[in-house]
């Protein structure tokens, strides 16, 4: 299971491992800039790429 955020900058914050029931907490500042986050269990993946623009 992993958790992520990340910003355009390069700065991201990761956590990774064999979990059961959740991964994280994972974190950035994100003001002023797009933020994009995702995570991954089993097969399933979900990234969201320039969420909270502002």
């Amino acid at each position: 299971m992993t958790a992520w955020i990340g910003r355009d900058n390069g700065v991201q914050d990761v956590d990774s491992g064999r979990y059961t029931l959740y991964a994280g907490p994972v974190h950035v500042d994100g003001r002023g800039t797009c933020v994009d986050w995702g995570g991954v269990i089993h097969d399933r993946e979900v990234s969201r790429w320039n969420s909270h623009c502002g």
